[in-house]
């Protein structure tokens, strides 16, 4: 297999979860900005905000964005071994 094509392999699903991640960190700020009628806590310096309120919000973005990307990161990896007809490698740590 080409450099190419191994470059492409291992960029598409990262890119894919990358944009996972910012998809989900955007709909997790527009649900609760819906919910609450205010804005995230993501300062707990503003006015109103505590920091028990700032370190939830940050915990609760940080998982919605590594599900994001792991899904993300599945669906792109599956399309891209359907497109090259083979199976990926799995990535150390």
């Amino acid at each position: 297999m080409s450099d190419n094509s191994s470059f492409v392999r291992s960029s598409i699903p990262t890119l894919a979860g990358m944009a996972g991640a910012m998809g989900a960190r955007s709909a997790i700020s527009k649900a609760y900005a819906s919910k609450r009628g205010t804005e995230p806590p993501v300062d707990p310096g503003a006015k109103g905000a505590t920091w028990g309120s700032a370190i939830t919000w940050t915990a609760v973005m940080a998982a919605g964005a590594a599900i994001g990307r792991l899904v993300a990161r599945y669906v792109a990896g599956e399309q891209v071994d359907k497109h090259f007809s083979g199976q990926r490698e799995l990535e150390k740590a």
